[in-house]
């Protein structure tokens, strides 16, 4: 779940400004620059969500819960499809830097693009041997683009 900053990061990198976010959400600019920054300690008010929505193009909801994991809720929903494997890492993994996990999902998809769907039911130490070599590129590879 992304903090309110990183939505409004995301919007910027998508080409919007914050003058934009704030003229089209009718909000000062000085208002978003305040949740730009992180340097928010209270939760926005009603219309400030409403115009956050309406300057990102995002629903109020999304304000909301990136609001709220801002100031430090955990608002992950417990409910999302996660898949077994998923369930069994470390919440400590969500502390990675984006290109840690970026690093970790690499090595993932290495290991299943290795392995033809029909043969992941077998003998996982073998097919993770057969694999090894694609994962090890993979890192290499992650680790030259950093």
């Amino acid at each position: 779940m992304r903090t309110l900053a990183e939505m409004i990061a995301a919007a910027k990198a998508g080409g919007r400004s914050l003058t934009r976010i704030a003229e089209d959400g009718g909000l000062a600019q000085s208002n978003v620059s305040k949740f730009a920054n992180g340097r928010n300690s209270d939760f926005p008010e009603p219309d400030t969500i409403t115009g956050l929505a309406a300057g990102m193009g995002v629903t109020p909801r999304e304000v909301i819960m990136g609001a709220a994991q801002g100031l430090g809720f955990d608002m992950r929903d417990p409910n999302a499809e996660v898949s077994e494997f998923g369930r069994r890492l470390p919440r400590e993994v969500d502390q990675l830097t984006e290109q840690g996990k970026q690093a970790v999902m690499a090595v993932i998809s290495a290991l299943l693009a290795a392995v033809p769907a029909e043969s992941r039911a077998d003998d996982i130490a073998a097919v993770a041997r057969a694999a090894r070599e694609r994962a090890d590129k993979a890192i290499a590879r992650h680790a030259v683009g950093q």
